[in-house]
């Protein structure tokens, strides 16, 4: 999980809560030196839970905002998981839904900062996670068809003056 396009702002606290299917996989290893490395010396952090299926984060800096300015990176990796394969099937991984208290992010002088969440999903064994298309897939599908379409009407068009 990783942070980025961050600009002129700072991450200096969170509160996440990483979620899956626990039925499907299982973490056996959490890295988040990483992210500790961003936030200056002695950054207060602490494991907030630590069950399969809901793994939580909390912490802060301890330096000034204008101090994480000068050493934090605009993108930089927030933490990592390796994950076991328990059963064939597909999970979302990703942060839960509570704006407070599972997807926290602050910034410069305490301020929420508002941020994109996208969820990995995990297929094991014969799991398939499927793929939808994004809508301007469609526009150049649309597009496609009216192109072979046109012609084809044209000709009709055209077949039915000279009878």
């Amino acid at each position: 999980m990783s942070i980025s396009g961050l600009g002129s702002e700072v991450l200096s606290a969170y509160d996440l809560n990483f979620v899956w299917n626990s039925a499907i996989v299982k973490w056996s290893v959490v890295d988040f030196t990483s992210l500790l490395g961003q936030l200056g010396a002695g950054p207060d952090h602490s494991v907030s839970t630590a069950a399969q299926g809901n793994f939580g984060v909390i912490g802060n800096s301890n330096i000034t905002d204008a101090a994480l300015s000068a050493i934090q990176a605009d993108a930089f990796l927030l933490g990592s998981f390796t994950l076991q394969g328990l059963t064939d099937g597909t999970t979302n991984f990703t942060l839960g839904t509570d704006l407070d208290f599972e997807r926290n992010l602050v910034g410069l002088d305490f301020g929420n900062l508002t941020v994109d969440v996208g969820a990995a999903c995990i297929g094991v064994g014969t799991g398939q996670c499927s793929r939808l298309p994004e809508p301007s897939s469609f526009g150049l599908v649309g597009l496609a068809l009216a192109g072979l379409l046109v012609p084809a009407a044209r000709r009709r068009r055209g077949a039915a003056a000279t009878v």
